[in-house]
């Protein structure tokens, strides 16, 4: 699994949460976004998978849509079961009953950043749909554009985005330049701290990369691709029983995000941010657990999951995302998925120089 935080899921403006990536080795393209943000289902139909035992819980990929309601599934010799799952998207079928995705009154308020002005939204649009097409000087000029104006999720978004063209252009100067810009803007986003100190690590500035770090860390503790890399800065100074520690703490709080996020009885609120952080470490016990929850009772987890699988070229991520697919009976949910699944089997294909393997989908 290589994941990092690259263009591909720093373009949700106003939550900035991040949906994988390719371990940060250049610009992705992003990954299709649901047509509507679809409400909270209901409980599942059927039980939920089991709950895995922290550090290394034992996730069984196979399991992994046990929680989603059920829908006629394709069938047929020889049919692939990737395939079936993009052409089920477009079929009609009556929405599942859903109720709302409101956080309990205990929850923390939304951040303060407005989503974006008109014009903001309109740039950071024509960015996203030039970088899907290949056409990286039109995305950065979009970006660049929505980067101006006053302080948004828009304008963040747009920036992130800009400092990582540039970067994967070799255009330091001009990458480094937004980061201090955003630092100044939004000092209390632990991704843009983190996105600054991976930065100044690769650029040969560790000390300035520490102190990105250690301020992510500091700004949401649960914010694990911080460890690693701090712990390696660590490590490269001499300071490794400091580095010790901190993966020690690392796989503390692995285990307690595991644990929820594997938890059936864990509401969505809780699960989603953390799939947001799973979607930026490389580690294996992540993944499991992400294709498990493309499985979850919550419409709301199962789209986070798949978004967050996108990226991760393993057969049985994009084994689970066509699953869901099949299984899933809201029509927008559904094409949520497809839509993930398609960029997924790109993914797999251009990382693997080979196609996607063939699944053949369960009968009924």
């Amino acid at each position: 699994m290589r994941r990092g935080l690259t263009l591909a899921c720093v373009l949700g403006a106003l939550s900035l949460g991040c949906r994988g990536g390719d371990g940060g080795r250049g610009a992705a393209a992003p990954s299709p976004a649901p047509e509507a943000a679809p409400a909270e289902e209901g409980p599942a139909a059927q039980a939920p998978a089991e709950k895995a035992p922290g550090v290394d819980p034992a996730v069984d990929p196979a399991k992994a849509t046990g929680g989603a309601p059920g829908a006629d599934e394709a069938s047929g010799e020889g049919a692939d079961l990737v395939e079936a799952a993009v052409a089920l998207a477009d079929t009609a079928s009556a929405p599942a009953a859903v109720e709302p995705f409101d956080p309990p009154p205990e929850a923390p308020p939304p951040g303060p950043l407005d989503e974006g002005t008109p014009e903001q939204l309109l740039a950071l649009k024509a960015g996203n749909e030039a970088l899907a097409r290949g056409d990286e000087a039109a995305a950065l000029t979009g970006f660049i554009e929505a980067f101006d104006g006053p302080i948004t999720g828009a304008s963040i978004s747009a920036g992130l985005a800009a400092a990582a063209l540039h970067d994967a252009a070799g255009k330091a100067a001009e990458a480094g330049a937004i980061y201090e810009r955003l630092l100044q803007m939004a000092p209390d986003v632990p991704e843009i701290r983190f996105t600054a100190g991976r930065f100044y690590s690769a650029a040969g500035q560790p000390k300035k990369a520490r102190a990105q770090l250690e301020k992510a860390i500091a700004l949401q503790p649960d914010f694990l691709p911080a460890y690693p890399m701090l712990g390696g800065l660590l490590a490269n100074t001499g300071r490794k029983t400091k580095a010790a520690e901190l993966m020690l703490t690392y796989e503390s709080r692995l285990k307690g995000l595991l644990d929820v996020l594997v938890d059936p009885q864990a509401r969505a609120h809780r699960k989603v941010p953390i799939i947001d952080v799973f979607a930026l470490i490389d580690d294996d016990r992540a993944t499991r657990a992400l294709i498990v929850a493309v499985g979850d009772s919550s419409m709301h987890v199962r789209l986070a999951a798949a978004g967050a699988l996108v990226h991760d070229p393993d057969p049985a991520a994009l084994e689970a995302i066509a699953k869901a697919a099949l299984a899933e009976r809201d029509p927008i949910a559904r094409r949520a998925l497809a839509a993930s699944l398609k960029a997924a089997k790109k993914r797999f294909e251009e990382s693997t120089a080979q196609p996607a393997p063939r699944m053949p989908p369960p009968r009924r």
